[in-house]
């Protein structure tokens, strides 16, 4: 931001402009254009503009109290300003207090409110909330269990390229949940998941190719990928992996039965 337009901005919020408080606030927070990292000065300025109703300020007062960001930790006064924010259609103040809910995070834990703010914020678009949505459906947490209805949600967080639910959608196709099988299909999801590093969806993918899951039987790829899961820090791809030894070529071979026993 240029210096003209920042003084202005900080003439702004000096007489009483709410959005400038926001943005002054945000300014302190996360320290850039103008303004040093100052978490005590921006709940000074997230405070004035929540008092006229600004309520991202009202969110963001909430953050600061949740974590002790310039001010003493206070749970009660963070769930205050989440539940203000959530109630007028705030959708991340509407996904942390899902999360408290959810979590039983310093208030009592409680399922069925956890999916409503989950699915107020998934239906604004949070990517986050969208995922936990189709888990509370999945799971049955909060609300009834439906599988179609998880595998819906599922599909709008892979509209974004979303990892987890990638590999989510993996398993609805790979096991008839909410969808029939398809084979196919849950192997191009277990390889979008796995391509952008989920370890769950390499362990998959490593499986599909071993077991000729929705693509050719493959060791080579097979034993690469338990390989790549293992080195991710997912310990049960250990036990699968040594069925392989890799070549000086660096190729996968599997070990067969006869020759694993000697």
């Amino acid at each position: 931001m240029a210096e003209n337009s920042f003084k202005l901005l900080i003439k702004e919020a000096n007489s009483g402009d709410a959005d400038a408080q926001y943005e002054m606030g945000q300014y302190s927070f996360k320290g850039f254009n103008g303004s040093k990292q100052d978490y005590a000065r921006a709940i000074y300025w997230f405070d004035k503009a929540a008092k006229q109703n600004n309520y991202m300020a009202m969110f963001m007062l909430g953050v600061c109290y949740k974590n002790g960001y310039g001010c003493q930790k206070n749970q009660n006064k963070a769930i205050e300003c989440f539940q203000q924010a959530a109630e007028n259609n705030v959708a991340l103040a509407q996904y942390n207090l899902a999360m408290l809910y959810y979590l039983g995070d310093g208030i009592k834990k409680d399922f069925s409110k956890a999916f409503i703010w989950f699915k107020k914020a998934a239906e604004q678009g949070l990517l986050e909330a969208q995922y936990n949505t189709a888990i509370c459906y999945a799971d049955g947490s909060g609300v009834k269990r439906d599988y179609n209805k998880a595998f819906c949600w599922y599909q709008e967080t892979c509209k974004k390229k979303y990892p987890l639910g990638q590999y989510s959608l993996g398993r609805c196709y790979e096991f008839g949940l909410g969808i029939p099988v398809f084979e196919e299909m849950a192997f191009f999801w277990y390889q979008r998941s796995a391509m952008q590093n989920y370890p769950e969806a390499m362990f998959s993918l490593a499986s599909c190719y071993e077991r000729g899951f929705g693509v050719e039987q493959d060791y080579n790829k097979a034993g690469y990928w338990y390989d790549k899961a293992l080195k991710s820090g997912l310990e049960k791809a250990k036990e699968p992996l040594e069925k392989y030894k890799k070549s000086m070529f660096g190729k996968y071979k599997r070990i067969s039965q006869d020759e694993d026993e000697i």
